[in-house]
C-alpha cells in the first residue's frame, strides 16, 4: 500500500488539489493500487491548528508517507514579523530539487501557441521561482 500525504496549502491551493486527488484516486482505483490519503495541515491551516505554518507533526508524518501532494502556500498574506508565519520550508527539510511543469495546447481551448506538449523540470534549491530571471517580456513567450 502506498502513503501518500495531501497538504492543501492556501489560498488556490483549497480548490485545486482536492481536484486533483479526485483524479489520483480514480486512476489508482483504475489499476487497483491502494493508497492510505492521508490530510496534512500546512500553511494556515497549520498555524491554525498548531501555531506554525510547517507544524511539527505535518513534518512528522510527511516523513513517513511515500510521497504527498503540496498545494500552493500563501506566504505573500502571512502576518509580517512573525517567526511562526513563514512559508513552509518543506523543500529545504525534505531536501527536494525539482519543480516539474507540464504545459500542452488543446486544441478546444484558446491559446498563443499550438501544438505546445513540454515538460519544464526547473532546479529550486537556490530559492524561490522569480520572475525577475526572465529576459523577454512577462515570462509568456
Amino acid at each position: 500500500m502506498l502513503k501518500i500525504g495531501i497538504c492543501l496549502g492556501d489560498d488556490i491551493g483549497l480548490e485545486v488539489v482536492p481536484e486533483a486527488v479526485k483524479v489520483m484516486k480514480a486512476a489508482a482505483a483504475k489499476t487497483g493500487l491502494e493508497v492510505a490519503w492521508q490530510e496534512l495541515p500546512v500553511g494556515v491551516a497549520g498555524h491554525k491548528l498548531h501555531g506554525h505554518t510547517m507544524p511539527q507533526p505535518t513534518v512528522d508524518a510527511l516523513a513517513q508517507n511515500d510521497g504527498w501532494l503540496l498545494g500552493p502556500v500563501g506566504h505573500n498574506a502571512y502576518p509580517r514579523n512573525d517567526p511562526t508565519w513563514i512559508s513552509p520550508p518543506l523543500r529545504k527539510k525534505f531536501e527536494l530539487f525539482a519543480s516539474i511543469k507540464p504545459v500542452r495546447s488543446y486544441p478546444n481551448l484558446p491559446s498563443m501557441h499550438k501544438n505546445v506538449d513540454i515538460v519544464f523540470l526547473r532546479e529550486v534549491n537556490e530559492g524561490m521561482q522569480y520572475s525577475g530571471v526572465v529576459v523577454a517580456g512577462s515570462g509568456e513567450f
